[in-house]
Order: structure tokens, then C-alpha cells, then sequence
């Protein structure tokens, strides 16, 4: 009896540790990921842990929402070897991209040929800019600013460095913009405008040598509508308008 208690302790703890199948550990991994405005795709680094036959087939791209990202590519992707492809920013992805920053997030979706289980995978896209990129808004000998529309505005000091993001905007629903932007080198002063029932502004002061803003003079709100809850009729963009742009960003 004892002989039989030890011979069926020993075979539930083999089964416990038995590996699971293979197909249960296939999975799509992302190995890097990069949105580039520029040349409206993204690229992926992907590594495909499963058998050869399960990675090839078509690659999808959608955000969390469900909303394609790019437009589906047939791949054939080495079985456990990093591969980097680059994938065309579907119609409109771009603006929609845009809402979400610097950072996206995208489910990455590989669906072989002949009925076989798909694989999975997940990236977040990181916002690829240089200082050929964008539309140049100001500049002076040692500066160039421009914009990625949707995304906000840059700074380049150096072409072989990436640019400094001095403001970020957004096309969403509080319209968050840059404006009145002047170069003071090694300054960058600039308005910030948005709002949606209530406007807003702000100066703000970016230093160059310091990579980041080391001023901000914010406003109240420029709409007096009780209604909404907006008090204040400060507006600080004719600071900028009014003066030179070294007096009105040290003002």
C-alpha cells in the first residue's frame, strides 16, 4: 500500500512540472519600435519564438482601441532570430497617433497561412525625429525650431544630437498649441494656448544649455464666461508680440 502511495505522489509531481506545449509559448516579441512622422511608417525589430512555419504570414497593427495603425504587410520572419521591418502608417494614422504623445502603444497581430493559431505581440512606438525633420517655424545662426504637426515643437542645436522637444501640442479636445515662439539664444520663449469651455495660456522659457524649461508665467483664463466657471482676462501672448524677444521672455 505504501508502495503504491509513493509511486502515485511521484507521478502528480511529474506532471505538475511537465512543460506546457510549445504552441502555448509562441509569442511575436518586439524587440524595438519607432514611429517616424517623416516618412510615415513605423519599424519594428521583431523576434518570432515559434516554429518557422508559424512565422510567416500577415502582420497587422492596431491600436488599443482597435483602430489600424498600419497598413497589413506580408512578413516571413526567421524562428527565433530578431528581423527589422518597417510597416506604411495607414490613412489618418498619423493624426490619430498624435493624440497619444511621444509614446503609442499598438498591438502587433501575425496570422499565419493554413488556419494556424496566430501570434501576439506588443510595442510601444517611440516618436523618431532629427533635425531635418518637420517645418521650420524660426531660426538664427545656431538654431533651428520647426514643428511636427500634431506633435509639438523642436529645437536643433547640433545635427548629430536629437532635437530637444521644447513644447508639446496636441490635436485633441483641448487644442493645445505653441505660439508666439521667439529665439533669445540660448533661450526659447513661447505661448502656450488651449482650452476647451475655458481658454488658457502661458509663458513659458526653455533653456537650451539645460534641455528643459526653467520658466513659466501662466495666465488665467482669457474668457470671463460665468457660465463655464472661466474667471480672469490675462493674456500673456502680447507679451511676446509687444517687445524684443530676449525683454519679453526674461520680463
Amino acid at each position: 500500500m505504501r508502495r503504491i502511495m509513493i509511486m502515485t505522489l511521484l507521478a502528480g509531481g511529474l506532471a505538475a512540472s511537465a512543460p506546457a506545449p510549445a504552441a502555448a509559448r509562441d509569442t511575436l516579441q518586439v524587440r524595438s519600435s519607432a514611429l517616424h512622422p517623416d516618412r510615415v511608417l513605423i519599424t519594428l525589430t521583431l523576434r518570432c519564438n515559434a516554429p518557422r512555419a508559424r512565422c510567416a504570414g500577415r502582420l497587422r497593427a492596431q491600436s488599443l482601441d482597435g483602430v489600424t495603425v498600419a497598413r497589413t504587410r506580408p512578413v516571413r520572419l526567421p524562428s527565433r532570430q530578431p528581423r527589422r521591418i518597417a510597416m506604411r502608417l495607414a490613412e489618418d494614422a498619423l493624426h490619430d497617433l498624435s493624440e497619444a504623445g511621444e509614446e503609442t502603444e499598438v498591438d502587433l497581430s501575425l496570422t499565419p497561412a493554413g488556419g494556424r493559431k496566430r501570434l501576439i505581440g506588443f510595442a510601444a512606438l517611440s516618436l523618431r525625429v532629427s533635425c531635418r525633420s518637420g517645418t521650420t517655424i524660426g531660426s538664427s545662426p545656431a538654431v533651428r525650431l520647426f514643428r511636427v504637426e500634431g506633435f509639438g515643437v523642436y529645437a536643433c542645436t547640433d545635427p548629430h544630437r536629437r532635437p530637444d522637444l521644447v513644447a508639446t501640442e496636441a490635436d485633441a479636445l483641448t487644442g493645445v498649441s505653441a505660439d508666439s515662439i521667439a529665439i533669445a539664444a540660448p533661450f526659447v520663449a513661447f505661448v502656450t494656448v488651449g482650452g476647451n469651455t475655458c481658454g488658457f495660456n502661458s509663458l513659458s522659457l526653455y533653456d537650451l544649455r539645460a534641455h528643459r524649461i526653467v520658466r513659466t508665467l501662466s495666465s488665467q483664463t482669457a474668457s470671463t464666461d460665468s457660465a463655464n466657471g472661466c474667471t480672469g482676462t490675462t493674456d500673456t501672448v502680447t507679451w511676446l508680440r509687444g517687445g524684443s524677444p530676449r525683454a519679453a521672455a526674461l520680463a
